[in-house]
């Protein structure tokens, strides 16, 4: 590769994460909301107090619209508490129940709680909110006053934590997936994104600045080109490696694409960074060409990627077109 080429996106695909969670949250108020209302109508519900059970399932569908419209504005404080108040929500419904087969059914609401904050929160907040949930679970089943209150919070509790469990697990698993590059195990294009966009917010706070540096291997298609991709593989690999080892635990090396890494070095200098390329050069045998940049104030993450680039670029121009790397 010859540069970076476009900018990275910024959003990913499909919207940011702070839309994908406060419409999944608009959504299950909605559609809590609208279930509870449906089943108040059908056969078998008449010992149901309609009045404040409509009352209380109505309150999901405003508190749905303002999520859906201004969620992603929230700050994450104001989700926890979105969910609190809809986990209060169900406790209120099940009392209204009467103590019957819908103050139980609607009890099972609580597994929703569970599943999105194991999807979206990190474990000990969700965990928190799973602790929650238990306390208003027991006491909306005593003033309820549902047969074998004990049964019924085992079952639905543990389902909780059995959902969440898996949810929260298989998140990881999606997550590590999503951000990491599968040949060489480094972070990817969309994790590096999210290291820029740190860095950039954690310097404007601070004053601290920080570098990047872009690598390039030189000659890299004449490798695969001459002995094949599982040469090339290799190359990338143990470039990955080396250069892993030359960085701090708090930097970050991502594979951008290609023969081309990218380097983010928090709280890094023009001078220090100058001592990892260096580093970088002298942990490989083969040729590469490196560009580096630190950050400006006020600089958005992309343009101090940009100026690197350059500075790779004109590293490239000054070296040996025919050099490449050796197998």
């Amino acid at each position: 590769m010859s540069g970076l080429g476009s900018p990275m996106v910024t959003t990913p695909v499909g919207g940011s994460v702070e839309s994908l969670r406060a419409q999944a949250l608009a959504v299950m108020f909605v559609s809590g909301a609208g279930l509870a209302l449906i089943a108040m109508l059908l056969p078998g519900t008449e010992e149901i107090d309609r009045a404040p059970w409509a009352l209380n399932a109505s309150l999901g569908i405003p508190v749905g619209a303002v999520l859906w419209r201004w969620g992603p504005r929230l700050a994450e404080g104001a989700l926890h508490a979105a969910l609190a108040a809809g986990a209060a929500l169900v406790g209120v419904g099940m009392t209204f129940g009467d103590g019957g087969s819908v103050s139980v059914a609607a009890a099972f609401f609580f597994v929703w709680v569970a599943l999105y904050a194991f999807m979206f929160f990190p474990w000990r907040r969700a965990a928190g909110h799973l602790l929650l949930d238990a306390v208003v679970l027991a006491s909306a089943l005593r003033v309820a006053e549902v047969d074998a209150p004990a049964a019924v919070a085992l079952l639905v509790v543990g389902t909780s934590v059995v959902v969440g469990a898996v949810t929260g697990r298989n998140r990881l698993a999606l997550t590590r997936l999503a951000t990491t590059d599968p040949l060489t195990g480094l972070p990817n294009r969309r994790r590096l994104r999210d290291a820029l966009d740190g860095e950039r917010s954690r310097s404007d706070r601070t004053g601290t600045p920080y570098s990047v540096i872009v690598a390039d291997l030189d000659g890299f298609k004449k490798v695969n080109d001459e002995h094949g991709h599982a040469a090339g593989d290799e190359i990338l690999i143990r470039s990955a490696q080396a250069w892993q080892r030359c960085l701090r635990p708090t930097d970050l090396l991502a594979r951008y694409g290609g023969d081309e890494f990218v380097a983010v070095l928090p709280g890094c200098t023009e001078a220090e960074a100058a001592v990892v390329v260096d580093r970088f050069r002298a942990a490989v045998d083969w040729p590469c060409s490196f560009g580096s940049a630190t950050s400006l104030p006020g600089e958005d993450a992309d343009e101090a990627l940009r100026r690197a680039d350059q500075h790779l670029l004109a590293a490239k121009a000054h070296r040996d077109p025919g050099g490449q790397p050796a197998i």
